[in-house]
């Protein structure tokens, strides 16, 4: 999961892109592979979704939660999946994105994995100053 500030628009709004991939390391295909991803409240539904268009956007109780549904990972593969969101700068603050998880079977057998956790923290404004794109506190 990384977490990209795309750019500020005025009265410090800040546009960030949320990419979460999602890769088979197993030896077989899998299939019916499902990636969920939250939004925290304090941060505006997510919009402009990446070419895999979310199964279910919809309002939890801690934020919004967002699904997407990819019928099958062949070996090796790797798929993308992506959104945007906006944020206000000045009350960013501290926010912790949760982890992304993905499930997938294997025959019977079922495998999750999950993102680690981002975290932005300060001023975007000023640890993104004069970058056109800036990436946000790491990325696994």
């Amino acid at each position: 999961k990384r977490v990209l500030l795309m750019h500020t628009e005025q009265g410090g709004v800040g546009i960030m892109k949320v990419v979460v991939g999602v890769k088979n390391t197993s030896g077989h295909e899998l299939v019916g592979v499902s990636v969920v991803d939250k939004v925290p409240r304090v941060l505006q539904s997510p919009t402009d979704f990446g070419a895999h268009k979310p199964e279910h956007v919809k309002q939890v109780p801690d934020g919004i939660m967002i699904m997407w549904k990819i019928p099958h990972l062949k070996r090796g593969e790797e798929v993308m999946v992506s959104y945007k969101m906006a944020g206000k700068m000045q009350l960013l603050g501290r926010i912790v994105l949760p982890r992304a998880v993905a499930k997938a079977m294997l025959g019977a057998k079922k495998f999750v994995g999950r993102s680690p956790v981002v975290t932005l923290k300060g001023s975007l404004e000023r640890a993104c100053a004069n970058k056109p794109t800036c990436m946000l506190h790491g990325s696994a």
